[in-house]
Formats: structure tokens, C-alpha cells, sequence
């Protein structure tokens, strides 16, 4: 996730030095319309970047809280629950406690995902959708 900066540094890079060659009349339109459209791919690739890590971060933020509600969750093939695992938030990993049977297993929140409920798909998408308005 470190790839964003370098990019947005090398757009600030090529924006300024488009706006210095362009003061010294050393651009002609040719070569303008080039620069204008490598911007705007690059801004379209930092949207596009931008939208994926909040959705990632938003993922991860419901899986956190519907874990410290008390819910499972499911991590690599394995049930996840408060009452076997403690979660780091720092990281977001889960860690297994010392004196239950997950004693030693770490998993990345990114890699889990919410356990079905008994209840049907469609009240679990209503809940989601109503998680998500409130932000």
C-alpha cells in the first residue's frame, strides 16, 4: 500500500515540471495535449486506488466490530470468536489465547470474512446496508 505516495509524488513532479517547460515556451500543443493526458490517467489510477483501500479499510472495519460484538468470523477455514482469539487492533490480526485450543494461531483480518448467520441473506444485506448509511 505504499505504492500511493510515489505515484501522487511523481504526478506533483510532472505537473511542475509541465508548468516550468510551459513558462519558458518549450512546449508546443502536441506535447501538451500529451501531458494532459498522461494527468489525467494518472489521477484516474489514484481514484481508482483510492476507492479499492476504502473499500478494503471499510471491509475490515465490520469485520472488527462484528467480532468484538461477539460474532464469528471466519479465517482461513477456521471459526473465529472472541472467546478463543484476541484481537490486535494495531495490526488487525487475531491472535489465539493462551489457554484455549487456538493457542498459537494468528490470522490477518484482511483474510477472513463474516460466518453466515441463521438468519436468512437478505436480513444480513439490510444490516450491512444499514452499517454502511450510517457512515
Amino acid at each position: 500500500m505504499a505504492l500511493l505516495p510515489i505515484v501522487i509524488v511523481i504526478f506533483i513532479t510532472i505537473f511542475l515540471l509541465f508548468f516550468i517547460l510551459k513558462d519558458f515556451g518549450m512546449i508546443n500543443k502536441k506535447q501538451k495535449i500529451l501531458g494532459g493526458v498522461a494527468l489525467l490517467i494518472l489521477s484516474v489510477f489514484i481514484g481508482y486506488y483510492a476507492y479499492n483501500k476504502s473499500q478494503l479499510d471499510q471491509k475490515a472495519y465490520l469485520l472488527q466490530m462484528n467480532f468484538l460484538r461477539g460474532g464469528d468470523i471466519i479465517c482461513e477455514n477456521t471459526i473465529v470468536n472472541a472467546k478463543d482469539f484476541n484481537l490486535v487492533t494495531g495490526t488487525l490480526t487475531l491472535i489465539g489465547k493462551e489457554k484455549s485450543p487456538a493457542k498459537n494461531l494468528v490470522f490477518s483480518l484482511q483474510n477472513c470474512k463474516r460466518a453466515p448467520n441463521k438468519e436468512s441473506k437478505q436480513y444480513e444485506n439490510q444490516e450491512l446496508q444499514e452499517q454502511l448509511e450510517k457512515e
